[in-house]
């Protein structure tokens, strides 16, 4: 159980050499920077972490940040894979945002709560009993993962050089950066830059710029009394009629009616 600050910040990524991680988000949202790509929690969110993946995570809130955080060995799954195979226990693991319904949160925090008494009581049988747990624990997500086709499509990014700009736009979303900057930055020509971008994107520079505006537009709406021309201005948008289309148009809401239903 681990409540870091709000703001806390990876400054380099780590990797978990020989074990596992499920870390289940119990408030606070979080942008997790991997090397298949970039990612988004929310509470009540399971995040799970392969071996051998590089991974940090940023603040996107200031709201508190509490985790419940496991990491375990290939041994403590390997009967569960027996059962469930291979192909769908990778599926699991590498799904670094994974969505379950409001049922599955309280069977999977209560599980959780539970795996964390027995541990503090380092009985001989502790072990075995927490193994146990696991496998409960990772049907439980199997059973009750959730329709995430509401969130924003973060794509999978091969390309390094674009993975490295797409880093660069999420840390400096305020200042607006343009894909002249952009390219300049990652050492290619403004044509080269877009071209490859929509390739590993999926979407022009202008459209991934407005999705994540409008992203951290919905969390300033959520978690600040921030006024809706403040926001605006603060993301870079010329004026609030036209950050209001936007985001209408990427949310088929208003940022009024938005904030009034969170």
């Amino acid at each position: 159980h681990i409540c870091p600050d709000s703001k806390y910040n990876m400054q380099s990524s780590d990797i978990y050499q020989n074990y596992y991680g499920l870390s289940y988000i119990i408030s606070g949202e979080r942008k997790i920077i991997t090397t298949n790509g970039i990612y988004f929690v929310y509470p009540g969110n399971i995040s799970f972490v392969d071996i051998g993946l590089y991974q940090r995570t940023e603040p996107l809130s200031t709201q508190p940040y509490e985790i419940y955080e496991i990491r375990f060995s290939y041994d403590a799954v390997k009967d569960l894979i027996d059962i469930i195979g291979r192909d769908q226990f990778h599926a699991l693991i590498s799904n670094i945002s994974c969505h379950i319904t409001a049922e599955g949160q309280q069977l999977v925090c209560h599980i959780m709560k539970e795996m964390l008494k027995e541990s503090k009581k380092c009985l001989p049988e502790s072990q075995l009993l927490l193994v146990g747990m696991l496998h409960q624990l990772l049907f439980a997500v199997l059973r009750n993962q959730a329709d995430s086709s509401y969130l924003p499509d973060i794509p999978k990014i091969e390309d390094t050089l674009i993975m490295t700009a797409i880093s660069y736009i999420d840390q400096h979303i305020y200042e607006n950066p343009t894909a002249l900057e952009v390219s300049r930055l990652v050492g290619l020509s403004y044509s080269q830059f877009s071209r490859r971008f929509k390739q590993a994107v999926d979407c022009t520079y202008s459209n991934y710029l407005n999705q994540m505006k409008i992203l951290y537009s919905q969390l300033l709406l959520t978690n600040t009394h921030n006024p809706i021309e403040k926001i605006a201005s603060d993301l870079g948008f010329c004026n609030s009629n036209y950050f209001c289309n936007v985001f209408h148009r990427y949310s088929e809401i208003s940022p009024t009616g938005y904030r009034k239903l969170h």
